[in-house]
């Protein structure tokens, strides 16, 4: 989802949010029908605190539909060679048609870290987001950025069929 948001969008680009309906249990931004956020800001809020909301504001501001914007995170899947990868949504809960693998999971991971926008924000304990209608202080769920200073990301998840991830990176350190 953020590799094909930030391919889309300029990071000051002001994005929309939906009325996405949440499930129990799913970590949002808390954001409401209407208000405005960059597309930076939700790109953190999407890779640090994981907020579905997020997810669909860029998906929805950033494609003709839902479906488009999963058709092009799948043809990307595919250019990427990732295999065992197929994505039903841009949010990434469980789906008939949305899985993947540790392995593809991983090359997305390095693949991601290539982009600027994205390598930028995954190495961040918190981060501040100042462009919606209220100031939101967030915290990287990924346990390992912030207590280690080698841990560069990359991307927490969770689903009842999956259970916990975690893709992780680190750059070694000169001693």
């Amino acid at each position: 989802t953020a590799i094909v948001a930030i391919s889309r969008t300029r990071p000051n680009e002001m994005l929309t949010a939906t009325n996405y309906r949440a499930g129990i249990g799913e970590s949002l931004l808390g954001l409401k029908p209407g208000e405005q956020m960059s597309a930076q800001d939700l790109i953190k809020g999407l890779l640090l605190e994981s907020g579905n909301d997020a997810a669909d504001t860029l998906a929805a501001g950033t494609a003709s539909s839902r479906a488009a914007f999963v058709a092009a995170m799948n043809a990307r899947a595919r250019q990427y060679g990732l295999t065992r990868t197929r994505f039903s949504n841009p949010i990434g809960l469980d789906g008939p048609n949305n899985y993947s693998t540790a392995g593809d999971l991983a090359k997305l991971g390095r693949i991601g870290l290539e982009i600027p926008r994205l390598a930028n924000v995954t190495d961040k304990r918190r981060a501040t987001l100042r462009s919606g209608s209220t100031v939101r202080r967030i915290t990287n769920r990924n346990p390992l950025v912030g207590k280690y200073p080698w841990a560069t990301g990359v991307k927490t998840g969770h689903t009842i069929a999956a259970g916990y991830l975690l893709v992780g990176a680190a750059e070694k350190l000169d001693a």
